[in-house]
């Protein structure tokens, strides 16, 4: 499975890790299967996100939880089925 990493960051940010990836592929190393989808703009990135992915990183920002509270709210919003 591939996992995606959404987030904010500086034009910075992203040339930081690009320059690690292409150090990582210079030495050999292999990666993980991830894609990275990085907005300057927190606003522009909730326009793109679905409706019930806004909704589950704002409840996660507002209340921090345990894992198994995370896991139960994930399944009530239909993200996750265990």
């Amino acid at each position: 499975m591939t996992k995606v990493i959404i987030r904010t960051n500086k034009v910075e940010g992203f040339f930081d890790r690009a320059r690690k990836a292409a150090q990582k592929a210079d030495r050999g190393e292999s990666f993980k299967k991830s894609a990275t989808f990085s907005f300057e703009d927190p606003q522009e990135m909730f326009m793109v996100l679905s409706e019930a992915r806004r909704r589950l990183m704002r409840e996660v920002m507002d209340k921090p939880k345990t894992i198994t509270k995370d896991i139960g709210l994930l399944e009530r919003l239909g993200l996750l089925v265990s």
